[in-house]
């Protein structure tokens, strides 16, 4: 998915400002900046306690240069050693700077000491339980001497965190710093994302910026205004890249009535309900579920499910999401207000251009926009002639961390969709 882990070390200055009518001090950066961040603090015995209790104060130098709050940073932390602080600090804690900082203290971060430094423990108790939102900036921050007693494990944890767009950074400290070991923890490339110096006030002024410069996935602006149904479709490829752009749109919108109700039609996806919510995706979608092969018997009965879908609450404005290739499209034929295809190399195969051309048909019969989505395609260009769509977009198999400006485009326009009182795309959108 779309996201990130951050090791880095920064020679800039800090831009500060006043955030409202709060005195603490904000890096410009940070306003606003819509981020989770997790603070992991090695309390081994190797650590002494007064360089432990300056990690305290490292972390509540850092957390006063956030932006604070649910809708923007939110910042969670444990101490490790043998084990790892249960429970941690949790990011869904952060409602207030003010609460964050009371937090930080040694009865929730406790000195642990320990004959063992599990770092891998603590990577991959963060990476796999701790409530990170999608389509924002993630980031882990371990603060630790290097020494890992288990340093195989330790490097293959941080590397299934760098995998899963977590930024990584290690900041070193204590009197004898292990700099092989950080960079087996770090993202790369590590000169960026490792601070090892004795002087940990310097890393507190430089952190914050650092970190909140990263790129995000995209946050969008959109309110949703009215009610409707969002289907989302994918075929038997690329499930997984699918589902991580429905997660990064559903996070990029605002949705606080509850207006949309959405329907998932994707392989990964086991039976959900016709009317979900995004909280309720993990029940019924896993990543490492089968999926199918891309032939007419499974499209067919794709479209079948989708047509039993949209024939209800025919009153309520109808919005499809298809990603899938040309061959697919046969989906065109139930009378949608807006449809959206994801094309990825592999299903292209299948496409026929008499495909093409009854949904360019279908298209001035009906009048309901068509969003084409690529996934991975080389030459957009072609798609585009062979579709005569003006709204088409592509997203390359690099990283989705990469393609905000894309993926942000995307969204607005499906968000016109939504919002429009006709079929036509348009209409004012905040």
């Amino acid at each position: 998915m779309a996201n990130s882990f951050i090791l880095g070390l920064a020679l800039l200055g800090s831009v500060y400002c006043q955030h409202g009518t709060d005195s603490i001090q904000i890096v410009s950066e940070c306003r606003e900046k819509v981020m989770d961040i997790f603070f992991l603090l090695d309390s081994s015995n190797s650590i002494w306690i007064v360089y432990y209790r300056q990690m305290l104060q490292f972390v509540r130098g850092v957390v006063k240069r956030l932006d604070i709050g649910d809708d923007f940073t939110r910042v969670g932390g444990l101490s490790f050693s043998d084990g790892y602080t249960r429970p941690p600090l949790l990011l869904n804690r952060s409602n207030s700077q003010s609460e964050v900082l009371d937090s930080i203290n040694l009865t929730n971060m406790p000195y642990r000491t320990g004959l063992r430094t599990n770092t891998h423990l603590a990577l991959r108790y963060v990476r796999e339980n701790i409530e990170f939102r999608s389509g924002v900036t993630k980031v882990m921050v371990v603060v630790t001497d290097g020494g890992s007693t288990e340093q195989n494990s330790t490097t293959r944890e941080a590397q299934l965190a760098h995998d899963e767009d977590f930024n990584v950074f290690v900041v070193g400290v204590g009197h004898y710093r292990e700099e092989s070991g950080m960079r087996a923890i770090a993202s790369k490339p590590n000169d960026s994302f490792i601070f090892n110096t004795p002087e940990l006030s310097n890393v507190t002024s430089i952190l914050p910026g650092r970190v909140c410069s990263l790129a995000t996935v995209f946050v969008g602006s959109c309110n949703i205004k009215q009610q409707v149904n969002l289907t989302f479709v994918a075929g038997p490829a690329n499930n997984d890249r699918a589902y991580d752009i429905i997660e990064i749109f559903v996070n990029s919108i605002r949705d606080p009535h509850r207006y949309v109700s959405y329907s998932l039609f994707l392989d990964i996806c086991q039976n959900p309900p016709g009317d979900i919510q995004p909280n309720e995706f993990g029940r019924y979608c896993i990543r490492s579920n089968n999926q199918g092969m891309a032939n007419e018997s499974s499209l067919t009965s794709l479209v079948q499910q989708l047509d039993n879908a949209t024939a209800t609450n025919s009153d309520v404005r109808q919005v499809v999401v298809v990603f899938m290739d040309p061959y697919t499209l046969y989906f065109a034929r139930m009378a949608v207000s807006n449809v959206v295809v994801f094309m990825d190399p592999y299903t292209l195969y299948f496409a026929r251009n008499q495909t093409f051309n009854d949904l360019v048909d279908l298209k001035k019969e009906r009048g309901f926009e068509l969003l084409f989505m690529g996934m991975g395609l080389e030459d957009r260009d072609i798609i585009c002639a062979w579709l005569h769509i003006q709204d088409t977009f592509n997203v390359d198999a690099g990283p989705l961390k990469n393609q905000g400006s894309v993926l942000r485009d995307f969204a607005n326009r499906i968000c016109y969709g939504i919002n429009s009182a006709t079929p036509s795309l348009g209409l004012d959108a905040d």
